[in-house]
């Protein structure tokens, strides 16, 4: 009777062990589905948040493009946003996506700081960056002949050595591989500098956009009677016109700007996405970036 009895209890345990483990097994299986689930969704959500970044990039270099060929309206719309805060556009589903579009054709390409190294000086002074960064960043550009005497391991920015890469900035995000041009040298920098690859604007600065400390770097006298941006074409013509910038170089020109940065970021669910380009207006992206953004919602472009 003790032996059934003990039989019956091993029988019991055996089959609550059966059942626990079971009951295992199903949480398991479960969360793992929920798991896959979510992921799954996450990557949609990304992956849609990337297309709606890009069409925003597309769409933005085809209102510029209509911009300059003439349509007034749109012009207008195109310079209220430029320099601005980030506009954000209703979408479907209630996503959203936001454009900020900077002008280029007013800040100094750091591509010509061969041929403008004394301005650059100037410039960075007045920007409250230490000049002396302008050796490092010529020693970058240069790739003349003499530029390959100069060791540029001590200019790396990583903490072990290595050879950073010589020739022209694709954007400003190539300063990085500098030392001395951190996230602090690289803020004050932004508003008055660009880096691109055009052929086309090389040397010429939109005197209409130009904030006064790259005017003053110019050699532009009377930089502040032009008054705060967006300027008109007859005020600025009226200001060329008693020669405010007697040799400077690059020379202040007006015309309706063809260099654009464009940074679209559009958010689906809880993935954001941000893309970023350098447009050449008619001609298409000079650079293209692309990234995941964490913890940057609808409240600004980085």
């Amino acid at each position: 009777m003790r032996r059934l009895h003990r039989q019956e209890g091993l029988a019991l345990l055996s089959a609550l062990f059966s059942v626990a483990l079971l009951t295992l097994i199903v949480v398991e299986m479960t969360e793992a589905t929920f798991v896959h689930s979510h992921l799954t969704r996450n990557a949609g959500n990304a992956i849609a948040a990337r297309l709606l970044a890009r069409s925003g990039q597309i769409g933005a270099e085809e209102a510029l493009r209509s911009a300059e060929g003439g349509d007034t309206a749109l012009r207008n719309f195109v310079n209220t946003i430029i320099d601005t805060a980030p506009i954000a556009l209703p979408t479907a589903q209630g996503h959203v996506m936001q454009i900020a579009v900077r002008d280029e054709a007013g800040r100094l390409n750091l591509n010509e700081v061969v041929r403008y190294e004394e301005v650059f000086r100037q410039l960075f002074a007045e920007a409250g960056v230490d000049p002396g960064l302008v050796d490092a960043l010529r020693a970058r550009v240069d790739t003349g002949q003499q530029a390959g005497l100069r060791d540029l391991s001590g200019d790396c920015a990583l903490a072990q050595p290595c050879d950073p890469p010589r020739g022209e900035l694709r954007s400003l995000e190539d300063l990085r591989t500098i030392r001395g041009f951190d996230d602090g040298v690289l803020a004050r920098l932004r508003p008055y500098v660009t880096a691109h690859r055009s052929r086309r604007h090389r040397g010429e600065v939109n005197a209409r956009t130009a904030l006064p400390a790259v005017l003053s770097a110019l050699g532009c006298e009377d930089t502040e009677s032009l008054g705060p941006t967006p300027r008109s074409s007859e005020d600025v013509a009226a200001w060329l016109e008693g020669d405010p910038c007697p040799g400077a170089k690059p020379t202040p020109k007006d015309f309706f700007s063809r260099l654009y940065t464009v940074v679209t970021i559009a958010s689906v669910g809880d993935a954001t996405q941000a893309v970023e380009s350098t447009i050449e207006v008619g001609r298409g992206p000079l650079s293209w970036r692309q990234r995941p953004v964490w913890g940057v919602g609808p409240g600004g472009v980085p």
